[in-house]
């Protein structure tokens, strides 16, 4: 029992592509960047604006946090207790994306406002209390950027085909939490979310060229846990 359970945990070490995961994000990307090729961002934020509950407002305020920096800290070191590959690996990807986006947002974007800024007092926005909203630095999402970089990594270590659509599921729930709450809009977490994608893909794929290349017994694909064991 114990061991069937462990092997559902240890990560996938082969060199293969998350094929679902990247489809299905492909879709999400293609179906939320069609209405910004058609109609002005603000037209679109005011129409899914309007569709909201309470229910509603207490998940997306809640679920937005997985795209938080520190959510991804703790991930970083609970798959210590995994694989030191799987930690280094999520580790590398996030640190590349948070660098990215934060170089997109301060230097080619830094002038693109957020919803609160840029409606201002021209529209009654739906707003979730608690949620702080901020004026500048939209795009990219760095949050739908973080959740995709993560999902994607995932999707490669744990690549099974309902792991896949799982890891989707939340990613796309992440980014669209950011236009829920008017911390961004779609186009936002449209791009957020292609680029954790590639980054994390990228990162990923490289990983596995490297552990194509190290033996069975490598320091990488032991974990906090093996090592006590071992001890």
């Amino acid at each position: 029992m114990t061991e069937g359970v462990h092997d559902d945990m240890e990560p996938d070490q082969r060199s293969h592509l998350p094929v679902l995961f990247s489809g299905l994000t492909g879709a999400w990307i293609v179906v939320s960047a069609l209405p910004i090729l058609i109609w002005q961002k603000g037209a679109i934020h005011l129409f899914i604006n309007q569709f909201h509950t309470p229910a509603a407002d207490f998940f997306f305020a809640v679920i937005t946090n997985l795209g938080d920096g520190w959510s991804i800290v703790a991930l970083v070191l609970l798959l210590l207790f995994v694989s030191y590959r799987a930690s280094i690996e999520m580790a590398a990807a996030n640190i590349i994306t948070g660098i990215s986006s934060q170089l997109l947002k301060r230097t080619f974007f830094s002038d693109v406002v957020r919803p609160s800024k840029y409606f201002g007092n021209l529209a009654d926005l739906h707003t979730v209390a608690g949620v702080q909203l901020y004026g500048y630095q939209s795009f990219p999402s760095g949050h739908s950027a973080t959740v995709f970089t993560t999902c994607t990594v995932m999707s490669f270590l744990w690549g099974s085909t309902r792991n896949q659509a799982g890891f989707w599921v939340l990613a796309v729930l992440v980014a669209f939490s950011r236009v829920y709450l008017s911390e961004h809009f779609l186009q936002d977490a449209c791009g957020g979310s292609l680029l954790g994608f590639l980054v994390g893909f990228g990162t990923s794929a490289a990983f596995r060229r490297w552990a194509d290349r190290t033996p069975a017994d490598h320091w990488s694909r032991r974990s906090l846990i093996h090592r006590r064991r071992a001890a």
